[in-house]
């Protein structure tokens, strides 16, 4: 491990882009701005833990502002606002106190949050993908994105280690935040995306979460991935945000794009299934300690579960013709995913 961090720091310096030709000056947010963009007082009160979601949001940020295509602009503000929906229903009043009667370490899980999937543009998984043939790892082809990606919590990881050090954060938060991360994209359940591709690419099963923290960041993280929600857009109106929207832009925006509706199975239908699939692993998993039994019978992760149930409603309406060219939503056909949300959104789910 702290080979790997002397690799990142000097791969990385102060955390800056490490193609310095390819980006561009950007104003970072202020603590107050990454505080009001992300957060609702009294969440988060200490100012390092503060100061280290801030460099956090400011490098997700750049991963907008210097993105090397559209393609990539859009992975990346998808990325930033799956993580701004969790963040912002964790740090709600209600939420926090309940968090807090639960004993949760409020701070850590915000941060652990924000930090989790930063590994996952361009820049940052060339830096990963460095770092670890540095670091004497066998096994890593020629621009090995996709381990890469599969490995993206790395950066965030060593972010927390090596900032946090700075910063002056204490070792016991500091393995916290680490906690809270690791892991987040499972369990390794039977027949869902994480597991057949893993472990195919990198050899071991993937982990399980390790602390309370990483237990509900895992939950909401999965439910994230297939919830759809219904909000009003800037010009009035309904759209759907969400995961499914997230996955189903980096299906068709990759190398060997499969046809449209093959793609809607993919990060829709299929998505609903596995992820329905982690969440009942991660319930038995919570069963096996009292502790973690009460975080997940909780109300707010119970509510979670239910405004899941009302995504599926919307497939209900999504047929699908032979040639996989186009799909029809309450037969209305529709070829690409703007037409797709514009549809699904007209209906009661």
């Amino acid at each position: 491990m702290k080979k790997l961090i002397l690799i990142l720091l000097v791969l990385l310096g102060t955390i800056e882009p490490v193609d310095a030709t390819a980006s561009k000056k950007i104003p970072c947010k202020s603590l107050k701005s990454v505080y009001q963009n992300f957060l609702s007082p009294p969440a988060v009160e200490d100012p390092k833990i503060r100061a280290l979601m801030s460099k956090g949001y400011n490098q997700l940020r750049k991963d907008i502002y210097n993105a090397s295509s559209t393609a990539n602009k859009i992975k990346a503000q998808e990325n930033l606002a799956h993580l701004r929906r969790m963040v912002k229903e964790l740090s709600s009043p209600k939420t926090v106190a309940e968090l807090k009667n639960l004993n949760i370490d409020v701070e850590s899980l915000l941060a652990g949050i924000i930090l989790s999937d930063i590994g996952k543009s361009t820049r940052t998984m060339k830096v990963i993908m460095e770092m670890s043939k540095r670091a004497g790892e066998l096994g890593w082809q020629k621009n090995d994105f996709f381990k890469a990606f599969l490995l993206h919590e790395r950066y965030g990881l060593y972010m927390v280690e090596s900032v946090g050090k700075k910063l002056g954060i204490q070792n016991e938060k500091i393995k916290k935040i680490v906690d809270t991360i690791k892991n987040h994209n499972g369990p390794s359940s039977d027949g869902s995306w994480w597991k057949i591709n893993f472990e195919n690419v990198v050899g071991k099963p993937y982990g399980l979460p390790e602390s309370t923290e990483g237990l509900i960041h895992t939950i909401y993280d999965r439910i994230d991935q297939a919830q759809l929600t219904l909000v009003k857009s800037q010009d009035g109106k309904s759209t759907l945000v969400g995961g499914p929207k997230k996955i189903l832009t980096d299906v068709l925006s990759g190398e060997k794009a499969p046809p449209f509706a093959t793609a809607i199975q993919e990060s829709l239908i299929s998505n609903m299934k596995s992820t329905l699939n982690q969440l009942n692993d991660l319930k038995l998993l919570a069963e096996t300690k009292n502790e973690w039994s009460q975080i997940y019978n909780s109300t707010f992760i119970q509510n979670k579960i239910k405004e899941l149930k009302v995504t599926e409603g919307y497939y209900k309406h999504i047929k699908f013709e032979p040639d996989l060219t186009y799909v029809l939503v309450d037969g209305k056909k529709v070829s690409n995913p703007q037409e797709l949300i514009e549809a699904l959104a007209s209906l009661a789910p």
